[in-house]
């Protein structure tokens, strides 16, 4: 199992890191560490800005792996990358490349998760890519282990995607069963019995079913993970769909951000 970490090499990023190297513990997997520096075209008088902007991220990347306790360098695979480029193209051309199936980026947290959350490149990432995303907020606990894996569920078919297995073998890894959260509205016409399709895609990775009431899914859904123990927040990114209501509709005034649980965005 490969995850790959962007970083900037920011004290956030570096605060992220260790989120993502307790994950990767617990998951007992490779670890792939990448910079992506922009090619700033150079004027004549600066031919060689690029070499330095290289030489630089270079290191920056070796005082990275330096500040790294010994045991996790020793009990972890981890690979380096430093490269120019877009970001989110070279990020999902490297995801491709050697078959990652997390991405993990840090978050800076904030009430206002449409403009920090997922801002600039986390945003654009996350639109353009098939791959699982993991947004870590800058106060993640890193007790994955003590709360609830909890995907909120909008009762629409799917298929046993790419991120559907990551969960799964996540739940496994953990020995903890993924709740399902449906928000039910006067129009829904779920009934609390009914056999779900994601319940049977799940399986024995299933744990409860907790169906609530409410219009508004954001709020419902927020105040769910504020009182109780939610450890990850699964979601699933697709058209027209609830992760869309909550992140990237501007009416939204209720959102996610005001938490500090990390949220894992999955494609259907």
């Amino acid at each position: 199992m490969r995850l790959l970490f962007p970083t900037d090499f920011s004290e956030h990023a570096r605060m992220s890191l260790d989120y993502a190297i307790h994950l990767s513990t617990l998951l007992k997997a490779e670890l792939h560490i990448i910079h992506v520096y922009q090619d700033i075209r150079p004027s004549r008088s600066l031919t060689s800005l690029k070499d330095i902007l290289e030489e630089d991220a270079k290191r920056d990347m070796q005082t990275l792996l330096k500040s790294l306790p010994d045991d996790i360098v020793s009990s972890l695979f981890i690979k380096t990358m430093v490269t120019v480029g877009d970001v989110v193209d070279t990020v999902n051309a490297y995801a491709r490349k050697f078959e990652i199936e997390l991405i993990m980026v840090g978050t800076k947290g904030t009430s206002n998760a449409k403009a920090v959350l997922f801002g600039s490149v986390t945003a654009k990432l996350i639109s353009n890519t098939t791959f699982p995303v993991l947004a870590i907020p800058l106060n993640a606990s890193k007790t994955l282990e003590a709360g609830q894996l909890l995907l909120a569920d909008d009762n629409k078919s799917i298929h046993e995607s790419d991120g559907i297995k990551l969960i799964k073998k996540m739940s496994s890894a953990l020995d903890k069963k993924i709740n399902l959260l449906h928000v039910k509205s006067k129009t829904d016409d779920l009934g609390a019995d009914e056999d779900m399709e994601m319940v049977q895609i799940l399986g024995q990775d299933f744990g409860e079913l907790i169906v609530i009431d409410g219009a508004d899914e954001s709020m419902e859904i927020r105040k769910y993970v504020e009182n109780h123990d939610v450890a990850l927040l699964i979601m699933i990114k697709r058209q027209h769909s609830l992760f869309d209501k909550i992140f990237f509709k501007s009416h939204v005034k209720e959102e996610l951000g005001q938490t500090n649980t990390p949220i894992l965005i999955i494609s259907e």
